[in-house]
């Protein structure tokens, strides 16, 4: 059966004509953080809180072998916790995905489903956040603009990854579907991420500042992602 044209193809009559602003996600975001509060602080927020204190550590001890300028030990401490971060986020990230998802339709999310679903995909997370980043890395090295476009397309793979239990390239390819004629949708989310960061140049309050409002807009990569899916054409969401 040939498919049906994007122009013959009706959209979801349900669905929103449009997205809000990227500024507009900051309370839907906080209200699904605090609903699974307790699930990202054991699970997200201590562990980077205590990741970030083992390298703060970790570089401090570079430079306090006699007077050397490098301490082999500190460089062994950097190795350790780099392993260490890419184990949490092979083994946590379909967990988080998971909260956030939940969190973005405002349902309660629990450890023992969290744990199931990094269970279930946390091979499959590896090979696409893998395949993403160096297709992204690729991109920007090369031609610069070509990595920008695979930003926006491959930006909610890992959502579309857990949500519709895909493999790398279906997730890709549905990542892609949901963002495109829809750019500025995606860029938006980033943007705030950019701007949230902003405060933190500034020693100890801007770092504060960016940390909290980072916790408040979590959840808003998963907001956008349900908002985009509700506007798939109807034939999408039945294929």
């Amino acid at each position: 059966m040939a498919k049906a044209s994007s122009k013959d193809t009706p959209t979801n009559p349900g669905a929103p004509s449009s997205v809000p602003s990227a500024f507009d996600l900051f309370k839907p975001s906080w209200e699904g953080v605090k609903l699974n509060l307790t699930e990202l602080i054991v699970l997200f927020v201590a562990p980077t809180a205590l990741l970030s204190i083992y390298f703060m550590l970790a570089a401090g001890a570079l430079g306090t072998n006699n007077g050397n300028s490098v301490n082999p030990a500190g460089v062994v401490l950097l190795a350790i916790g780099a392993v260490i971060i890419c184990v949490y986020t092979v083994l946590l990230g379909p967990a988080i995905v998971h909260i956030q998802l939940k969190s973005a339709r405002m349902e309660k999310a629990s450890y023992e489903s969290a744990w199931a679903t990094s269970k279930k995909f946390w091979w499959r997370y590896l090979i696409l956040s893998v395949t993403v980043g160096l297709t992204i890395f690729v991109g920007l090295i090369l031609f610069i603009v070509p990595g920008l476009i695979f930003i926006r397309r491959y930006f909610l793979s890992q959502f579309a990854l857990i949500d519709q239990d895909l493999g790398t390239r279906d997730s890709m390819r549905f990542s892609n579907e949901l963002s495109k004629g829809r750019a500025m949708s995606v860029w938006g989310v980033i943007g705030v991420y950019v701007l949230i960061a902003i405060p933190s140049f500034v020693p100890i309050i801007g770092s504060i500042i960016t940390f909290l409002l980072q916790i408040a807009y979590y959840c808003a990569s998963a907001i956008r992602f349900e908002q985009l899916k509700a506007l798939r054409p109807a034939a999408q969401k039945n294929s």
